[in-house]
């Protein structure tokens, strides 16, 4: 049953895949400007067609007929559609300038900047989630309740990922900029503050992830049947205390490896990304905590603590050594 789902709300979202892909490069621009108010308006007001979607197709409610999974993914590319539609506008608006005129065109020399630090920065974040999805493959050889305890996890560590990811968004703009007027003691106290600034939000996240994780798991529970669910619970709360201990960790693993990439060491940071997250998690998860007699589930968790505490120690570490002060993304030449 899960397998038919999983299938029908993965065709709906391949087959809607245009609208996830196309807002990434214009999204960009306004996040390279700073320029990041809009990207919140235009998320906000997707997430808020998206519920109202959920609601209707999900459920057949306003006389729309009951969809249910289908309806959930449906629901998510229209809003994504939404979105699209007016981030494109918007990016429209602001390029009608004089001052933009003729930026349309191809530049091979920014075109050739493009690919080799982009590509870097893409692969990367492909191999991260094939990395997730492998771990997720592997802990669901332990049974259902250890997958379905694991994905719940997953989404609950969103609560403290997201606004970290947003503060080392922040740092990668500031450290991009920075660096190109040349002053990267700007770029370094741009980083220590958003490192700083999300230790305290993330703080605060896992006291919720320690003392109050039945509150975060209620939503989950609400309709589920209570003989299935009670394993289930008790697992998460385990989980839950192995991401917020990780949680700490990951705030320097977010924004140092951000602020690399906005200097322009993507290459680094994909290598040393992929090669932990490989040895550290996939292989021990794959070669020992599943097998019989293993450590199980909670030794894959151990593992995946150890893989971000090791990798958030290894981009301080190439953070602290300044080699990114002297890399440049666009030299003046170029933009000349």
């Amino acid at each position: 049953d899960q397998k038919a789902m999983e299938r029908a709300f993965f065709t709906v979202f391949l087959r809607g895949s245009f609208v996830f892909i196309a807002p990434a490069a214009i999204s960009g621009y306004f996040i390279g400007r700073g320029m990041t108010r809009i990207i919140l308006w235009v998320n906000l007001t997707g997430v808020v067609v998206n519920i109202v979607l959920d609601y209707l197709l999900i459920f057949g409610h306003g006389g729309l007929p009951r969809l249910g999974v289908t309806g959930a993914a449906l629901a998510s590319v229209c809003a994504s559609g939404v979105g699209f539609i007016f981030v494109f506008t918007a990016f429209l608006r602001e390029t009608r300038s004089d001052s933009l005129h003729g930026a349309w065109r191809p530049d091979p020399a920014l075109l050739r900047r493009l690919l080799r630090y982009g590509t870097s920065n893409g692969v990367q974040f492909a191999l991260d989630m094939v990395a997730w999805t492998a771990f997720l493959l592997l802990v669901g050889r332990l049974g259902v309740t250890a997958q379905a305890a694991t994905s719940m996890a997953f989404l609950l560590n969103g609560i403290a990922f997201f606004p970290i990811m947003g503060f080392s968004m922040a740092a990668t703009i500031l450290v991009g900029k920075n660096l190109g007027r040349n002053r990267p003691d700007l770029a370094n106290r741009a980083v220590w503050s958003a490192i700083h600034t999300s230790l305290c939000f993330v703080g605060s996240v896992v006291v919720l992830y320690l003392l109050a994780p039945g509150w975060l798991l209620a939503p989950f529970g609400a309709q589920a049947n209570q003989v299935e669910w009670a394993p289930v619970r008790a697992m998460t709360i385990v989980m839950l205390r192995f991401v917020a201990a990780y949680c700490l960790f990951d705030v320097g693993n977010l924004v140092f490896a951000s602020a690399l990439k906005g200097a322009g060491d993507t290459l680094f940071v994909m290598l040393l990304s992929t090669s932990i997250i490989t040895l550290l998690l996939l292989l021990p998860t794959a070669l020992w905590c599943i097998r019989r007699g293993g450590p199980g589930i909670f030794g894959a968790w151990y593992f995946l603590t150890l893989a971000v505490i090791v990798l958030a120690g290894a981009f301080l570490w190439r953070f602290l050594t300044g080699h990114w002060q002297a890399m440049r993304v666009i030299e003046r030449e170029v933009i000349v």
